[in-house]
């Protein structure tokens, strides 16, 4: 399996011409009936030995986090957590980065580099948060600018860390370390749950903006900048789509037909959204409050159609009365229970309809909705499907 970058790579070592490589990438586009833009590629497995890599990297960050608690240190700490030193964290960070010299920058095997980035990173945070929480550092002051510390030191591991192995998740994870240096700070001023997740949503935009900066350097999607921006644009998606939800209510239910049919329309504005910019992440990450709604939907409508059975109590017989004894409860609440299960199910057979017909229909839906685009506007997205059939026309 070869990703867009190795193919880069072989053209600066000389393996592959640029002719050459530019070709490959044609006969794809013919053969997939999409340009490279369109499939967003993005390296996560190479082979099914990533999955053993991944699974004795996380053995060996258990094993060095447990050694860090061997480690013996006083203070306030060994009170209040069951680790008696901050070391472990320390070490899990240490044996990230080690590792990381063989799967990242070696080896290139994205899956094990994931959880090799989040150990160091986090390693280096929580060690350092831990290392102030022992010296008895935890007023209310002291503890906003401890964990603020702490979050820009996981963002500053995870810098170096892309400056050392240039691994494309970095800079969502200083993006999203950078979040919560920021949330630590302000966290004292924001009251109640709505301005916080007003301050996310506005992140959420931010992390958008600078997801399309990266893929504006990349809009062929043939390399490294691309993959910046495809985790930039699910950290973005998953920022947006949960301060929506929370903003609007969506996690509590969604009580009317009015607030139902609101998050389906914030489903269809961020689908047509993803679809502009061909970024699945926002049409597949608004689908947990589409469910919500349409379930709230469905739902409301069985419950209509059996409010008679309320009018008189739990059974026909009386609200103190059930044939079947109070053990085994009426069998009203049953069949209510049976139509709330099929009003579930009936939510995810549109809800899969709905991404299925995305999943097949993906390409020429947005060629049309990019076609309609301002040519300005066009130049600066990724090809639609037009491009792979003037490709396919100059490879016959």
């Amino acid at each position: 399996m070869y990703s867009q970058s190795d193919l880069n790579d072989a053209v600066t070592g000389g393996a592959l011409s640029q002719e050459q490589a530019d070709s490959l990438r044609s006969f794809i586009a013919t053969r997939n009936g999409a340009p490279t833009a369109d499939e967003e590629h993005f390296r996560l497995l190479t082979g099914f030995n990533d999955f053993l890599c991944f699974f004795a990297c996380l053995f060996i960050l258990i094993a060095a986090g447990w050694l860090g608690t061997l480690i013996p240190m006083g203070g306030s700490l060994s009170r209040v957590l069951p680790v008696s030193a901050p070391f472990a964290p320390l070490f899990i960070a240490a044996a990230s980065w080690g590792l990381a010299e063989i799967f990242t920058r070696r080896r290139h095997q994205w899956l094990t580099s994931i959880l090799l980035i989040v150990g160091a990173t986090w390693g280096v945070a929580l060690f350092l948060l831990l290392l102030f929480l022992s010296g008895g550092m935890t007023g209310p002051d002291s503890a906003t600018i401890i964990g603020a510390l702490s979050m820009l030191a996981g963002g500053g591991a995870a810098f170096l860390h892309w400056k050392r192995h240039r691994l494309p998740i970095a800079i969502a994870t200083m993006y999203g370390f950078g979040l919560l240096a920021v949330l630590c700070l302000i966290a004292n001023s924001l009251r109640g749950s709505d301005a916080l997740m007003i301050v996310l949503l506005l992140a959420g935009i931010g992390a958008f903006l600078y997801g399309m900066w990266w893929d504006s350097r990349d809009p062929m999607r043939h390399g490294d900048k691309s993959e910046a921006g495809f985790w930039l644009h699910w950290l973005a998606a998953g920022l947006t789509v949960n301060a929506l939800a929370t903003l609007f209510g969506v996690n509590q239910g969604v009580g009317s037909v009015g607030g139902a049919i609101g998050v389906i329309a914030i489903f269809l504005v961020l689908a047509l959204i993803g679809l502009t910019v061909n970024r699945r992440a926002y049409a597949l990450t608004a689908i947990s409050p589409l469910v919500v709604a349409l379930q709230s939907l469905l739902g409301e409508g069985s419950r209509r159609s059996y409010d008679m059975n309320d009018r008189f109590g739990s059974s026909p017989y009386g609200s103190s009365y059930s044939p079947y004894g109070s053990p085994y409860g009426s069998p009203y609440s049953s069949y209510r229970s049976e139509v709330s299960v099929e009003a579930t199910m009936l939510t995810f057979l549109i809800v899969g309809v709905i991404l299925l017909l995305l999943a097949i229909y993906w390409a020429p839906v947005r060629r049309v909705l990019v076609g309609v685009l301002p040519e300005n506007l066009r130049a600066k997205l990724p090809p639609t499907d037009t491009t792979a059939r003037a490709q396919a026309e100059t490879f016959e």
